[in-house]
């Protein structure tokens, strides 16, 4: 099963990503008052939450 465990892998990577932009969106947001990006952080957290979610099952299979 070293493919299901490489696809968990990556989806959790991927995850990390969404929740490292979501964070340097709410930093940008502290700095310019209105940036324009109304949904943008909660669409990164619930992507990230998702593919986490996600790769749980894969990380069962291996």
């Amino acid at each position: 099963m070293p493919g299901v465990i490489g696809l968990a892998i990556v989806m959790d990577v991927i995850a990390l990503a969404f929740l490292w932009g979501f964070s340097a969106v709410l930093r940008r947001r502290r700095t310019v008052p209105s940036a324009g990006d109304s949904g943008q952080p909660a669409g990164l957290a619930l992507m990230a939450v998702g593919l986490t979610l996600l790769s749980i099952p894969l990380w069962c299979l291996a």
